[in-house]
Formats: structure tokens, sequence, C-alpha cells
């Protein structure tokens, strides 16, 4: 059976990442931590454009309605203007 090659690269650290570096090797396996620092960052980036893509769909559901925010005006007549479809929309977005 033809064991599966690994992929390789080679990374440096300049003195002022000392301290990462340091961190790294004392893992029991620096690769295998590695890659899962990475993991956890790129799913991090994939969530939070979910959120942006969720908050522009919200914002683009409020324009399209003609609900406009007004600093000035309360709550409450924000709230009137809200129909059962706007509020659920809301509650899945968040």
């Amino acid at each position: 059976m033809k064991e599966e090659q690994r992929l390789r690269i080679s990374v440096s650290f300049r003195n002022e990442y000392r301290h990462l570096y340091d961190h790294v090797i004392k893992q029991a396996n620096s690769s295998d931590y590695i890659c899962r620092v990475l993991q956890k960052e790129l799913e991090r980036e994939q969530n939070a454009k979910r959120l942006e893509d969720k908050l522009e769909d919200l914002l683009s559901a409020i324009n399209t309605k003609g609900i406009l925010f007004n600093s000035n005006n309360g709550t409450a007549e924000l709230e009137q203007s809200l129909n059962d479809e706007d509020i659920n929309l809301i509650n899945q977005l968040f």
C-alpha cells in the first residue's frame, strides 16, 4: 500500500515572534497544532462573513419595506412598522 505523501512547508519566525515559536515547539505535534489553529481562524472568518451577509440581508429587507431608522424617533414607532415577516427574519438572523 502506497503511503500518502505529506504536504510540507518550511516556516521561519522573526525574532519579534520568538514567543510564538517557543509556544509552537512546546506542542506535542507542532504541525497538527498549527493546522488546528489555522482551521479555527478560517472558521472564524467564515462565520464573520456569514454574519455580514445576514446583516446585509436584514438591512436590505428593512430598506425594501421602507422602514428607516431615525434615532430621534422612539422604538414604539419602529415596532409598529414591523410585521410578522420582519420579526421572523430578525429572529432567524439572531
